[in-house]
């Protein structure tokens, strides 16, 4: 998924673009908001751009290159997602994460991981995470999504960007359904 295909959240994709185009991105950010607002999209989307041999000038993923492709179908060794197991994230998984994320030989982009339903982080796997977010593996990007940010240890909040996403206006929904040849 590109940054051109998810739609709203323009002030999100410019913010993430820009942050990318100048090498400022943040070691880790909290992407929260309701549900289908984009955010998953969203953490594709900055994955894509940043291991796309193209992305970094333009902001924008090719959508062709090798590193897109793997991406695309879910293949890419540089990037993790969590999703919760059961009713929470384990912390169980948080260290599983830690293991994958170990040192290892320089690539020419960074590591990202996704956490989703971060704010069902069990209180052992927040803590082993916010150990990791002070201590990053090597070049690593953490994107953590949540339906409620206040949720997580204020200690974790304090270690990430918070990027808010917003439903979709009627007007922008209309469009997207209309791309996406839905039925209104």
């Amino acid at each position: 998924m590109a940054f051109r295909e998810i739609s709203g959240q323009e002030r999100v994709k410019a913010m993430l673009q820009s942050a990318v185009r100048n090498d400022s991105l943040s070691h880790a950010y909290l992407f929260e908001g309701p549900a289908g607002t984009g955010r998953r999209a969203m953490a594709s989307a900055l994955a894509q751009t940043l291991f796309c041999p193209e992305g970094k000038e333009a902001g924008e993923a090719c959508g062709i290159c090798p590193d897109c492709r793997k991406l695309l179908h879910g293949n890419h060794t540089d990037l993790i997602w969590i999703q919760g197991e059961g009713s929470s994230v384990k912390i169980d998984q948080i260290r599983e994460l830690q293991k994958q994320f170990a040192p290892r030989a320089t690539t020419r982009h960074p590591r990202i991981y996704v956490i989703e339903e971060a704010d069902r982080l069990t209180a052992q796997a927040a803590n082993a995470l916010l150990k990791f977010l002070e201590e990053p593996a090597g070049s690593s990007i953490a994107v953590l999504i949540a339906e409620n940010g206040q949720a997580l240890l204020p200690t974790i909040l304090s270690r990430v960007q918070r990027l808010a996403f917003q439903p979709l206006s009627p007007a922008e929904m209309e469009r997207a359904l209309t791309a996406e040849h839905l039925p209104l």
